[in-house]
């Protein structure tokens, strides 16, 4: 759950089992039973942010086919993705920060990790959750459409680009 759908969620939470003065962990056992924290983060923020900003840009868009056809392709706004980029990271600062204050200690999982060995870390996820024998547990491996696709690429290459470019003017102008 991202860190402002976190808070909207705590909120209603708070409301519909009136616990109005309650704490954040008080409300969340009351609406958990033994509840444990698992945090999938993506360490690509740059990915995440164009993930993001595709997803917000085109509307009711932002789908993918089938046959891998991309749709929701617009032009490069290096602002609105750098906006993103700073959301991204500015929420995943306030998820750590809340997991230090409650004293919470996550299992953590990268999005990269997932992608990468899906068996091996949705059976790391079972095992710290302790389900049983998760040896014996079969993971299927899902139908998955990746998001990313050449645009992502060309994004990812144009931003680099001008952020460099950017860093290079703001560097020259301070030693004016």
């Amino acid at each position: 759950m991202l860190w402002n759908a976190w808070e909207l969620f705590l909120e209603r939470s708070r409301a519909s089992h009136r616990l109005h003065d309650a704490g954040d962990i008080e409300v969340l056992q009351t609406v958990f039973q033994e509840l444990q924290y698992v945090w999938l983060r993506r360490l690509d923020k740059l990915r995440q942010a164009i993930s993001l900003w595709r997803a917000t840009t085109g509307g009711d868009q932002f789908r993918y086919p089938v046959d891998g056809s991309p749709v929701n392709v617009p032009e490069f706004a290096f602002d609105r993705i750098d906006q993103f980029v700073r959301l991204v990271t500015e929420q995943e600062k306030s998820l750590k920060n809340w997991f230090d204050r409650q004293g919470i200690v996550s299992m953590q999982v990268a999005y990269e990790d997932l992608l990468g060995n899906r068996t091996e870390v949705v059976l790391d996820v079972l095992r710290f959750l302790g389900v049983g024998d998760v040896e014996k547990v079969d993971i299927p491996q899902p139908e998955e459409i990746r998001q990313t696709d050449t645009h992502t690429e060309r994004y990812i290459s144009l931003y680099r680009q001008e952020f460099e470019r950017r860093d290079s003017i703001e560097i020259r102008g301070q030693g004016a």
